[in-house]
């Protein structure tokens, strides 16, 4: 496999993800390894790989950002106000 390989699969993943979180879901992302042996980073991809860093990590935080509104609706004060005490009727008496 080639550095340009290794670029297509990455952005290939992060399209899958912008597509996912687009539509309000998403899987858990499964670690990405590069495999062992390409060499150094050829100077011409290196813009690529830098464009490509930016857009793991804006999509990074658009997660964590999901996320953080997630854990502050479900913490949130319920949206029907409550009543006062409850108060049951005997009728036996």
């Amino acid at each position: 496999m080639a550095w340009a390989e290794v670029l297509d699969e990455i952005e290939r993943q992060l399209e899958a993800h912008d597509r996912a979180l687009a539509v309000g879901g998403g899987a858990e992302a499964p670690a990405y390894a590069v495999p062992n042996g390409l060499g150094d980073l050829p100077p011409a991809l290196a813009t690529r790989a830098e464009q490509l860093l930016a857009r793991t990590n804006e999509l990074a935080d658009r997660v964590m950002d999901e996320q953080q509104a997630i854990i502050r609706a479900v913490t949130a004060e319920p949206s029907v106000p409550r009543r006062g005490p409850a108060v049951y009727l005997d009728l036996r008496a």
